[in-house]
């Protein structure tokens, strides 16, 4: 039987040889030669229960650790996945600017303005800040009257 297989078995061994030598020095003491310990056998272990709790609560927190720290690695990772989509996004957006041209845009606008001629509106809403409207009307061209 090897020692690191049966840790309680080889401590139990301790407890009762260090019974079995106070119990014969205090007998020595009294009535020296008079009695020989030969054996000390422990079969069972009462504990107290407050330390029974006090272990059953100290696995609990170990266990309540280890969660914890599982749930660390998902939110890392989850943060992980979530700068990857970032980065995904931020380079598609990248080449749609990169491929955007003026002429691209006016096409765009062209396409638009005729869907919206087909329908018969006779409304064109220009923004307030005239962002775009010259490709629709030049705004070099207008003049002030």
């Amino acid at each position: 039987m090897d020692e690191q297989d049966y840790p309680h078995l080889l401590r139990r061994e301790q407890i009762a040889g260090s019974i079995k030598s106070r119990l014969q020095e205090t007998l020595d003491s009294n009535d020296p030669d008079v009695f020989e310990v030969t054996r000390v056998v422990i079969r069972s272990v009462l504990t107290d229960p407050s330390i029974e709790e006090s272990i059953r609560e100290a696995v609990a927190n170990q266990k309540r650790l280890e969660a914890k720290q599982v749930m660390v690695e998902i939110e890392r990772k989850n943060a992980e996945i979530e700068a990857i989509r970032a980065d995904g996004i931020a380079r598609a957006n990248e080449i749609i600017n990169e491929t955007l041209t003026q002429e691209y845009l006016q096409h765009e606008l062209n396409l638009t303005l005729q869907k919206f001629a087909e329908t018969g509106a006779n409304t064109i809403v220009v923004p307030a800040n005239m962002q775009g409207f010259n490709m629709i009307l030049p705004t070099d061209k207008l003049t002030q009257r």
